[in-house]
């Protein structure tokens, strides 16, 4: 997925308390044809996980952010 698609209607969300497989989760919602995918900041690996699906060609948004260096870090990791 290179880009997103504004009249996609539903967004797919990704939260984990503990670690987990981020990238299966957000790479299972993109081949089950949800376009938009997001995992929020609190998420263990999330910034980890928005670097490498950006290499892959994906377009993930990062939420839940509260603060202006949550959203320069999520800018940096590709979001």
């Amino acid at each position: 997925m290179a880009g997103w698609d504004a009249s996609a209607r539903l967004l797919g969300i990704v939260r984990f308390r503990d670690a987990g497989d981020i990238e299966g989760a957000l790479g299972a919602l993109v081949r089950g044809g949800i376009e938009l995918v997001e995992v929020t900041i609190d998420t263990p690996g999330a910034l980890e996980a928005v670097d490498r699906g950006r290499r892959s060609g994906w377009a993930i948004g990062v939420g839940t952010v509260l603060e202006a260096d949550q959203v320069d870090r999520s800018v940096d990791a590709g979001a």
